[in-house]
């Protein structure tokens, strides 16, 4: 059993891990079977779980990847997996992917989440008000995410593993864009088809408040784990937040997608069982 010591400016870290943070992104790679962090580790704490997320991160970048944003997850009313609050992980430039066909043998065990996307234009300093939230932000648009459940123990995973796993991405698509302050999102309803029939019906909701939540997460991060100026705790201009599942997650069934966002318009996708 292998032994991980994350050296903090808040002092040490140390996890009995079964992989690396680098195995567990070979193991992302490789669409592989993820090992739960909390089977060998029963007692992870939640700041260890987003410790541990970082040093994964940190792999993903090293391995040649950019940092496109930010996701954030758990963010219904009711949350699984013993989660007690939303949770956000980071997104990368590679796992965009226009619509059109998704491939089954692309993703351990594919799910599909209603989103919405926001563009900044300007650095997030916190504190700020929602007027200055909502000021930040240059566009929205209508986005589909494809996380993959790559875990290898379904019946005993926590939501500290999904913290620890940069919450799950692995795909998502984003719509035909419009200036934030050229829509209400408070009237925007949004329908979702499955092979013409209707599997998701909800309102876009509150947005504002997700992204007010995740700046708050990332500063007080920053400030605790001693990330000060760290561009892994901090929303920039260009980056781009996709803020939760509308509705509801829904499993990643192989068929066509139709989902309509009303004045946003819609994307529409096929999820193609390719095998494995």
């Amino acid at each position: 059993m292998k032994k991980l010591f994350i050296i903090l400016l808040t002092g040490f870290l140390t996890l009995s891990l079964a992989q690396s943070p680098d195995s567990y992104v070979e193991l992302y790679y490789s669409l592989s079977p993820v090992p739960l962090l909390t089977a060998t580790n029963p007692n992870l704490s939640y700041d260890e779980a987003y410790q541990f997320q970082e040093a994964y991160v940190q792999s993903l970048l090293s391995s040649g990847e950019e940092l496109s944003g930010y996701k954030l997850g758990l963010t219904g009313e009711k949350k699984p997996f013993g989660a007690t609050e939303s949770i956000f992980g980071r997104l990368f430039k590679s796992q965009e992917r226009p619509a059109g066909e998704v491939y089954s043998s692309d993703f351990v065990k594919p799910l599909v989440e209603i989103e919405l996307a926001f563009k900044f234009k300007d650095d997030v300093d916190f504190p700020l008000t929602f007027t200055e939230l909502r000021n930040s932000i240059e566009w929205v648009a209508p986005a589909i995410e494809l996380p993959d459940l790559v875990f290898d123990d379904m019946k005993n995973l926590s939501w500290l593993d999904l913290i620890a796993l940069d919450v799950a991405p692995r795909q998502y698509i984003i719509g035909d864009h419009v200036a934030m302050d050229s829509i209400d999102l408070s009237t925007i309803n949004i329908t979702g088809y499955h092979n013409g029939e209707v599997f998701k019906q909800a309102p876009a909701g509150n947005q504002m408040t997700a992204l007010m939540y995740l700046a708050a997460k990332l500063n007080a991060q920053m400030i605790s784990y001693g990330r000060i100026n760290s561009p892994l705790y901090k929303i920039k201009a260009g980056d781009v937040v996709i803020t939760g599942a509308i509705g509801g997650i829904s499993p990643g069934k192989p068929g066509t997608y139709q989902i309509n966002y009303g004045a946003l318009g819609n994307i529409d996708f096929e999820i193609v069982d390719s095998g494995k």
